[in-house]
């Protein structure tokens, strides 16, 4: 009887984990950023938004 070889290749995936920050003038755009950072192979998990609210007041005693 006459042995074979036998080759077997596996695809495998690492469990690393990037963050990537992505910004933009509304939700669609920042998403936009984010996906376009994302490195090939990757697969985003999840999402989370931080809103930035800015409340100015001048000092000058202009605009009033």
């Amino acid at each position: 009887m006459r042995a074979t070889a036998l080759k077997v290749t596996a695809v495998i995936r690492t469990i690393a984990t990037q963050e990537v920050t992505g910004e933009g003038t509304d939700y669609d755009a920042a998403r936009a950023a984010v996906d376009a950072q994302a490195p090939e192979g990757f697969q985003v998990l999840s999402y989370s938004v931080e809103r930035c609210v800015a409340r100015e007041r001048r000092r000058d005693g202009l605009g009033r």
